[in-house]
């Protein structure tokens, strides 16, 4: 009788990660582009200088499912960036637009490695590498070490991806987060626009 238990406890421990793994995480997103008066007046001013060089400048307020941020996307010295602040102004992170087909092979080579073992066909739609702000530092200083460059190497990739599952019915288009070793860190089946209780 307490082998049998034991036996049941096992199994019911060993099935617990299995189940809790194997829920998908989803990601709700949706962006509302704003006017520059609509935006926060801090912001502007920290990004002044960039701003007033670069083109192609759009300003958003974001909703994830949990909370509202601000992000500015722009192409400074040609180079697409989307620069994302919290609620209370303070800097979320900067991300880097990439071309996957153009990507360093240092970068892209680990990355297709992922892909290859885990599915039977995938396409690469988006390519993002993520700076995030560092404790301590000034945030000016940071926005320009990115900015200015020479641009370190990113502490995160972040790729959406239309993929079909090798072994199992997974089929659809997700966002993956790798950390700067190409370890996947989360990865959430992107929801249609038209599926989204929206916020706004």
């Amino acid at each position: 009788m307490f082998t049998l238990f034991r036996l049941f406890a096992l199994n019911f421990l060993i099935f617990i990660p299995l189940v809790l793994f194997s829920q998908e995480v989803e990601k709700i997103e949706f962006e509302k582009r704003v006017t520059k008066d609509q935006f926060p007046e801090q912001i502007i001013q920290e990004l002044g200088e960039y701003l007033e060089n670069s083109r192609r400048i759009r300003f958003f307020q974001e909703f994830d499912g949990i909370q509202y941020t601000w992000e500015i996307k722009m192409v400074f010295n040609r180079i697409s960036f989307s620069i994302e602040y919290n609620p209370d102004l303070t800097l979320l992170d900067i991300e880097v637009l990439e071309n996957w087909r153009r990507l360093s092979p240092l970068v892209k080579e680990p990355l297709a490695v992922y892909f290859n073992q885990h599915y039977v066909r995938y396409k690469i739609r988006r390519v993002q590498q993520q700076f995030l702000p560092q404790p301590g530092r000034d945030q000016n200083e940071f926005i320009a070490s990115i900015l200015k460059g020479p641009m370190p190497p990113a502490q995160a990739y972040e790729l959406e991806a239309e993929v079909k599952g090798i072994n199992n019915n997974e089929f659809g288009s997700f966002e993956f987060l790798f950390d700067k070793d190409f370890q996947l860190k989360e990865k959430r089946k992107i929801i249609p626009l038209s599926d989204v209780n929206l916020h706004f």
